[in-house]
């Protein structure tokens, strides 16, 4: 066996050190650079170049860098898994827990729920999820959009159109996501932008194309203010 920060070199006739930055596996088969490449239960020191396990009843963060002595210690949205000596993402749909040692499902089979995407709490409307994210309605989970993607208001798809955000919506670029003209706005799907009304024009109730220049016009059941 290598010693600490030495993996087996191709022949296996003798030990290499792992560069700078990097760090031996448990196994000392060969270097990694991230200290979660080192394994589930397996925690990082840097300064000796080594990856070493978790002692039995103790639980690596997400970071790989320390062994928790208690679940309620794990990072958000995760539980801590005691086989594998390991703090892990909560399942799809569900958040965690104030002890950390299991998670908790946000749908109950009464109402629609989703859990956010770092299962921290449930939402009950898609339009909750976080920004640039989906509403899966299979998993009940908020999950994010890929990169350079940005989710529809109702977050009902992932896509890079602008023109495919829902009438009333424009895309905030900030957020990578449709967001609502404000009052007394008109959207331009076209140039992506909320267009302000002026001065005694009046935004449709459906805020789309035109500001309206007769209160007269607004519609059944709604006034000009």
């Amino acid at each position: 066996m290598c010693p600490t920060s030495f993996v087996h070199t191709k022949n296996r006739l003798d030990c290499a050190l792992c560069g700078s930055g990097q760090l031996a596996l448990i196994s000392h088969t060969s270097c990694v650079t991230h200290a979660p490449a080192c394994g589930e239960g397996n925690y990082a020191i840097y300064e000796i170049r080594q990856c070493y396990p978790c002692p039995s009843g103790t639980y690596c963060n997400l970071a790989h860098l320390i062994c928790q002595p208690q679940t309620k210690l794990c990072d958000n949205g995760t539980y801590g898994n005691y086989n594998k000596r390991q703090c892990i993402w909560c399942p799809a749909g569900q958040i965690e827990t104030t002890t950390r040692s299991t998670c908790s499902p946000c749908y109950t089979g009464s109402s629609p729920a989703y859990a956010i995407v770092n299962h921290t709490k449930c939402v009950y409307k898609p339009q909750d999820c976080d920004d640039a994210s989906l509403a899966n309605n299979i998993t009940n989970q908020c999950e994010k959009c890929n990169e350079y993607e940005f989710s529809t208001y109702y977050h009902t798809a992932c896509t890079i159109i602008p023109q495919d955000c829902e009438m009333m919506t424009v895309v905030n670029k900030t957020r990578m996501q449709c967001i609502m003209c404000d009052d007394g706005n008109v959207t331009n799907l076209f140039k992506n932008q909320c267009i302000p009304c002026q001065m005694n024009e009046y935004a449709p109730m459906n805020k789309t194309l035109f500001c309206l220049d007769d209160r007269r016009f607004c519609g059944l059941g709604v006034y000009g203010d």
